[in-house]
């Protein structure tokens, strides 16, 4: 009779499920977007209930941070159909969660997803192990110190990459609203957008503590979901022209009434010449010139707002004050280069791997192997 390496699937698929739920537990855990944008189906699942369990007890990555590393610990024992009924039971837990993405919260994350199909399949390897003769059983290739090694550089490497990646690169068209020697920051909001109006106190408070060293720069990107949004960058781009700017961003971001009539009134009390000032939002040419503005962020890849490049770093959300002091502290020093290649850091990885993984020759290795491996069966 063949034999199926059941429990070598079952391991696999737990240390892809720990990978995963490792990542996402630095997606929840941070301010910046590690491995999925605000606009994903990740930042939409963050935000539902069911992340944060109703509030009872610790988060989903977390919780599957525990039950895989659980589970794994029991698949190094010699508990083989106990670790077969849980990983069938994780297994269940992890369809369960797909079907709440498909049916109920309309959003697939692809961590979840990854995370909940390997636990799938996991189960369907464990079911596989519990119907499979003892002796038609395939014993693990690997001793059990080498395997719980490659569990902690499942766990370990998604932790660490957010912090060791390289920085991308600020685009050209946002690079050349910068000017040399000042903290360049360019922001890209709505003026209907709540994250936008509480950031923007926040902002130019931290900004303020630079002085004249600080180079501020506005850009529009109203969205379409929001009705007054685009009148309200009109209005911006508008006052312009009489020195108002931010006298008019800063009554947008406040007022609760974003209305054309209310955005006039706002304009008069300015001292904004209201005839010019309808003529201006009315012009093909302030149409245009919101478009590009709209361009530059689309083109640079868009994942919600606000989006703030300071110095050569991108913060997307209203982040915490400290977030953007340490980005104009980098950029204040001009340190705005870090990090380690992408492939750099996954070929190091494939090399540790690689290590534990090479087979062992040692026949005390061996034997302590075969002893787990015929009490797991």
């Amino acid at each position: 009779m063949a034999r199926f390496p059941a429990l070598l699937v079952v391991r696999i698929t737990t240390l892809v499920a720990l990978a995963a739920s490792a990542a996402l537990a630095v997606e929840y855990r941070t301010d910046d977007f590690a491995y999925c944008g605000a606009e994903s189906g990740c930042a939409a699942l963050r935000h539902t209930p069911l992340a944060y369990m109703w509030g009872f007890g610790p988060s989903l990555p977390e919780l599957g941070l525990l039950a895989f590393s659980a589970l794994f610990a029991l698949s190094l024992t010699r508990r083989g159909a106990l670790t077969a009924y849980v990983a069938v039971l994780a297994g269940a837990c992890g369809l369960a969660l797909i079907a709440a993405q498909a049916f109920w919260l309309h959003h697939f994350c692809w961590l979840c997803t990854t995370t909940d199909l390997s636990a799938s399949i996991g189960a369907g390897a464990a079911i596989a192990f519990l119907r499979t003769p003892p002796e038609a059983r395939a014993r693990t290739p690997l001793a059990a110190w080498r395997w719980a090694a490659l569990a902690v550089i499942a766990v370990v490497a998604p932790t660490f990459w957010p912090e060791l990646r390289p920085l991308p690169k600020v685009p050209a068209t946002i690079r050349a609203y910068y000017v040399p020697g000042k903290v360049n920051v360019v922001e890209f909001a709505d003026f209907e957008c709540p994250f936008c109006r509480e950031l923007h106190a926040r902002l130019h408070g931290l900004l303020a503590t630079y002085g004249s060293k600080a180079h501020f720069v506005r850009l529009n990107m109203p969205l379409e979901r929001h009705s007054h949004a685009r009148d309200a960058a009109l209005a911006a781009l508008c006052a312009e022209s009489g020195g108002q700017a931010e006298a008019m961003a800063e009554f947008l971001f406040t007022t609760e009434d974003l209305s054309v009539a209310a955005i006039r009134d706002g304009a008069a009390k300015l001292g904004i010449e209201l005839s010019a000032f309808d003529a201006c939002r009315a012009a093909p040419a302030t149409a245009a010139r919101l478009e590009r503005e709209m361009a530059v962020l689309k083109d640079a890849g868009f994942q919600g707002l606000p989006t703030t490049y300071v110095g050569g770093r991108r913060i997307v959300g209203a982040q915490s004050d400290d977030t953007f002091r340490a980005a104009m502290a980098h950029a204040a020093a001009g340190d705005d280069e870090r990090g380690i290649p992408g492939w750099a850091f996954i070929a190091f990885v494939l090399a540790l791997v690689a290590a534990i993984v090479r087979t062992d020759n040692g026949s005390a290795a061996r034997s302590a192997e075969r002893a787990t491996e015929r009490g797991a069966a």
